[in-house]
This record gives structure tokens, sequence and C-alpha cells, in this order.
């Protein structure tokens, strides 16, 4: 079996961490990466230190501020800017509503892609829960 380098394994622990759908425990980690229990341990420790990684209120291990700020990051870089937009317009085409992307950052939405149709918007939000709310702005009159 090749060896592999360390930073090899913290790169595979917080992509499986930060694709999981619920908080990973050190175990669970341990067996999918294939990873001894003590090296786990260690370097779960170590990013934990760090900020990548965090300890929730159960014991598993979840994506730490360090990853989530990456990840919004990258999210807002210019290069992915025509892919949403292509994207939007589809649904702005299809669903003759204004679209837009928004994502939950701390205590705040970030939002930079819409694309607008020419007439009154409606924004749906649609939680993680399932739940789906609409809200409307109406249009300004032009006179304003």
């Amino acid at each position: 079996m090749p060896k592999v380098s360390s930073i090899t394994r913290v790169l595979e622990i917080i992509e499986a961490v930060s694709y999981a759908s619920k908080p990973l425990s050190p175990l669970e980690l341990s067996q999918e990466l294939d990873i001894p229990k003590p090296t786990i341990h260690r370097l779960i420790q170590n990013l934990v230190d760090d900020g990548f990684l965090t300890v929730d209120i159960g014991g598993g291990i979840i994506p730490g501020k360090r990853v989530r700020n990456l990840s919004v990051e990258l999210w807002q870089q210019r290069l992915f800017f025509n892919e949403r937009q292509m994207i939007l317009q589809k649904l702005v085409d299809e669903l003759k509503e204004t679209c837009g992307i928004g994502i939950p950052y701390h205590m705040d939405m970030i939002g930079n892609a819409n694309t607008a149709l020419r007439r009154p918007c409606h924004y749906r939000f649609i939680f993680p829960s399932g739940q789906n709310h609409l809200c409307g702005v109406p249009r300004l009159a032009s006179s304003i």
C-alpha cells in the first residue's frame, strides 16, 4: 500500500466532513478514510486547534469557521459568476420570476447573484427543514 502524505489525509478529512450530511465521529472518519484511529484523532485535534474543524455539542466533527469562510470566498469568486448567471437566466425564463442565489452565513444571508425579470420581484426562500417562504417586493412607480 503506497504511503499517503499527511497533507492528503488532512484534505481528505476536511472533504469528508464537508460532504457529510451529519456530523461524523472520529471512528466514522477513521473507517471511511482508512486512517488509523490514533492518527485520525491527532489530525482532527490539529484541525480543530487551527479552526478548520469544530466539534459539535454531541461530539461530532463539523466544518469550522475557516472552512466555511473558504467556501464562501470560493463561491463569490468572479471565475464562477458566468455559470451562476446562466443558470439563473434559465430559471427566470422558465419561471417568469426574478431569481437569485443566497447562502446563510453566520447571522446573515449572502447573495451576490441575481437575475431580474422586468416586473415586481418575489423571493422564495427554501430552508433545509423544507420550509418554503415567498416574499414579494412591489415595483416602485417609475415617476418616483
